[in-house]
Order: C-alpha cells, then structure tokens, then sequence
C-alpha cells in the first residue's frame, strides 16, 4: 500500500491577512505580527489566520454594520475576541478528548444514512393513498421532527438560542458568565449571526454542489503531515556526548559514602546502631512444641487468606467493577461503507455485486484474523495521520470561506440565478463523475456515454440534497450530535442548571 503523498502546507493566504488587519487590527502599526496583536485561537498558527478570517468578516458584516454608529472604542472588540479565544481553545482541548475515528466514520455517516432513507421514503409516499395530500417537506418531517423546524416561524432562532446559551453556560469564562450584558451579546452573536448564518447558507442545494466540488478536488491530492526532521550529523555526535556529560554531571553530584574507619569512632556509633538489651539472666524461654507451631501459622496464613477474600468481596459490593472495554470496530465495518453503496443504489441496482464484494472482503474486515488486524490497523494509523494534518483543516476552513463569503474581486451573491446553479451542480456532476475509476463508470451506470451518466448522477446521487428546509433537518441533527459530543454536560442538565451549577444564578 503506498503512503500518502505528502503535499506542501498551503501558501499563505495574503487576502486573510489584510482582512484581519483591516477589521480586527485596524487601530496597531501595519508592520506588528498578527501573533503579538491577537490572542492564539487554537494549537496551530495555520488554523488560527483562518479562523481569525471567519471571524473578520462576521465582525465587518454584522457588528460593525451598528456598532460603528455608537461609538468607535475598539475595547469592545477587544473583549469578543479574547471570549472567542478563550472558548476555542476550550473546544480544542474537547476535540482532543474524542475519538474522531467512530466519530466521524461511523456516527456522523450513520445520520446521513438515516437523512437519506427518509428522503427516499418520502418521496416514494408522496402522492400515494399512504399521504395524498401530504408535501414530501411535511411526510420527512412526520419521519425526523425535530424543535427547530416546527411550524413557528421563529422556532429557529429561538432553538439557535437555547443551544447558544447551553454552550456558553459551560465554556465561558466566571466573569463574562456573571454578566447578563456580556453573556446576552455574545449569544445573540453566535446564535444569530454564527450559527443561523452557517445552518442557512450550508443548507441551501448550491452551496452543497459546491462543497461537493471542492472536496473531491481537495481529495484528489491526499496530505501527511510532515515528518520530523532527521538530526544531522553534528547532532548525531552531539547527542552521546551529551549524554556521556549528563551522566558523568550526574555522578559528580553524589557525595561520596565515609567507610567507617578506627579513627572516626566504631561502626556503630557512626551508622547510630542501637543494641537490642539482652534478656535478664533469671529469664526463663517458653518453648513452642514444633507440631503447635506449624499449626499456628498454617492457622494465621489460612486467617489471613480468608480476610483478604473478604475484604476484597465488601469492595466489589459496593463498587462493583468497571466493564471491560468494548472491542475496537474495524474501520471497514463503520457506517461510512455501508452509506456509499447504499447512497449510490447499489443494493437495487448491483445487489450481486455488492453481495458479492461482501463476502470475499469478509476476512478482511474482521479483527479477529491476522490480516483484518493488520489492515485495520493500516487503516487507522492512515486515518489519523491525514485528519490530524493542520493542513487538510486549512484547505477546509479555505473552501468553506470562499464557499459561503466570496470576497472581491469575485461579485457578492447573495442568491444565485436558476441559470447560475444549474452552473454550479454541472459542476459537481462533473466532479463526482472524474471521480469515479472508468472501470467502475462502465458498471455502475452501464454505459461510457458522459452525458448519460451526467444524467444519472443529478438524478440518482444530487437529488437527495435539492430541498433546502429537509437539508436542515440533516444539518440541525449533526449540531445536536457535535454539540452533544463536545459538550455532554447538555445531554444531562440545561443551560440554566449548567449556570447555577457554576456561578448561582438562574436565567431570567
């Protein structure tokens, strides 16, 4: 198996920079670094200037917009900066914590198995004597109800809000949760400028067709993080070295033990050796029968036999213990291989073939035999390797920028033309089918012809994603799972336990 090719750190993105210098450092000189102005948003300077962009342009185009007007004080961004900082890096230090391996191949694609069944489903009931008069937005919302599309027009941002508001209870500093202004303000920003711009813009058909192109574009070029460098010779020479000094430093530093000598006194009276009194002469020995002796100390070894097994089965009872831990489930089990056949059809159209696959990848997916071991291990260290690369979340947080932002000299579009996305899905039709080996074109969709399989894939493979209120039960079920997951003091207490819990006071 070769290994990823290890790909160049992205260029540094100069617009980013003169953006953030623009909005959030616009009152410091031009030639100060952005690391002296700015507070670290995470563990990797890379990540931080994409972060520090996505937060540029929440500031400039709606906090700015009314903050302008009161007053020019920069105190103000300040403050909404090093709360951001503080929280992201708490989010981190969570991230840390999860198992990104299940996570991200097993649960997360379990919830878009289960999004795109229903959408199926729907759309085969829709129209039937089962709902003749039902939409297929109303028969998936009878299959996925969920509190924030409900029929209120403002349920939205109020479940943006009490989800904002149970994330803050948690990774907000004491003092900024102490203050009902600071902790209403910074809220009403996450909730109503964050993630209710996020959920709206990811939700709608063409931005997904372009996150589909650029991600297939971004996984034609796989990453490795960089290896660490190789010590050069010097080095090489330095290092016994130095460890021959640390050693030779090290047993200079232990004082020489004095032998005891005759001028110095005797051995006793240098070591302080107590002499143990003799017994007076009168002192008669009571002699223990050997018979009596062996008996007595079977006896005890048996006592003190029975007090430890008692003592250990009092312990267990009341604190039974722990589960084993569960078996690791192999990499090529997770949800992720069973939603691509499943999303591409293959159990109705190729049930043989998949069948087929199934059964001869079968030793293979299984830890219990030498090779599935050694595969899935293969696998997992491959997995880790490139999702923990700084660089694949830069190339990222990059598309998703440009993707929902678009900066000048690109035009600023605010909605799309019908002729404009039919553009863009063209465009990720033509993404999903160069990605797709021509061996496996001629199979899946039975001809070569590209304006047919073009065809096949609008129909069979972007349909899922062209309704934009059922995207956002897909995107409101995976907040509440990420949420959850980062965050599970949620799933136990609200956020106005969480709150009493830290500082004492209950929500108004």
């Amino acid at each position: 198996m070769k290994p990823f090719r290890s790909s160049p750190a992205p260029a540094v993105d100069k617009s980013a920079i003169a953006l953030i210098r623009r909005v959030l450092c616009y009152h410091a000189p031009p030639l100060t670094p952005l690391e002296q102005l700015l507070p670290a948003l995470t563990s990797s300077p890379e990540v931080d200037l994409e972060l520090y962009a996505f937060l540029a342009i929440i500031f400039r185009d709606f906090i700015y917009s009314w903050y302008s007007k009161i007053t020019t004080d920069n105190a103000f961004v300040d403050e909404i900066i090093a709360v951001v900082a503080h929280c992201s890096r708490a989010i981190e230090e969570r991230i840390r914590k999860v198992d990104l391996e299940p996570f991200l191949l097993d649960e997360i694609p379990s919830f878009i198995e289960n999004h795109v069944r229903d959408y199926r489903l729907a759309l085969s009931r829709h129209g039937t004597p089962v709902s003749p008069h039902l939409t297929v937005r109303e028969i998936f919302h009878n299959f996925q109800p969920h509190p924030a599309l409900s029929s209120s027009p403002d349920s939205e941002k109020l479940y943006l809000k009490l989800v904002s508001s149970g994330i803050l209870a948690v990774l907000l500093p004491t003092e900024d949760l102490e203050s009902d202004c600071e902790r209403s303000l910074v809220r009403e920003v996450l909730s109503g400028m964050v993630l209710w711009n996020v959920v709206d813009s990811l939700s709608e058909p063409h931005i997904i067709h372009e996150m589909i192109t650029n991600t297939l574009e971004l996984l034609r070029a796989p990453m490795s993080p960089p290896s660490a460098p190789e010590p050069s010779t010097e080095d090489e020479r330095k290092l016994p070295m130095a460890h021959t000094r640390r050693k030779r430093s090290y047993s200079e530093k232990i004082p020489p033990v004095p032998l005891p000598h005759g001028h110095n006194g005797s051995a006793k009276e240098k070591f302080h050796v107590t002499e143990v009194p003799a017994p007076p002469a009168n002192y008669k020995l009571i002699r223990i029968p050997p018979a009596v002796d062996n008996l007595l100390t079977v006896a005890f070894k048996v006592l003190s036999l029975l007090r430890t097994y008692l003592s250990s089965f009092i312990t267990n009872l009341h604190s039974p213990p722990p589960p084993p831990p569960r078996p690791k489930k192999p990499l090529l089990r997770m949800s992720l291989f069973r939603l691509i056949p499943s999303y591409l059809h293959l159990p109705t159209l190729q049930p043989w073939t998949l069948n087929s696959l199934l059964f001869f990848t079968k030793p293979l997916t299984s830890r219990s035999t030498h090779i599935g071991l050694t595969l899935d291990n293969l696998l997992s260290s491959s997995f880790h390797s490139y999702i923990e690369s700084p660089s694949l979340l830069v190339q990222i947080l990059r598309s998703a920028r440009s993707a929902l932002f678009p900066t000048p000299p690109e035009p600023v579009r605010t909605h799309p033309t019908p002729k404009e996305k039919a553009h863009i899905k063209r465009a990720a039709e033509e993404a999903i089918w160069e990605a797709i080996p021509s061996t496996v074109r001629k199979v899946y969709f039975g001809t070569g012809d590209k304006e047919e399989g073009l065809a096949v894939v609008g129909e069979m493979l972007l349909k899922a994603v062209q309704d934009k209120e059922i995207n956002k039960h897909l995107l409101y079920n995976l907040l509440d799972l990420i949420v959850g997951k980062l965050i599970p003091e949620l799933t136990e207490e609200g956020p106005a336990e969480l709150r009493r819990g830290r500082v004492g006071v209950v929500d108004q």
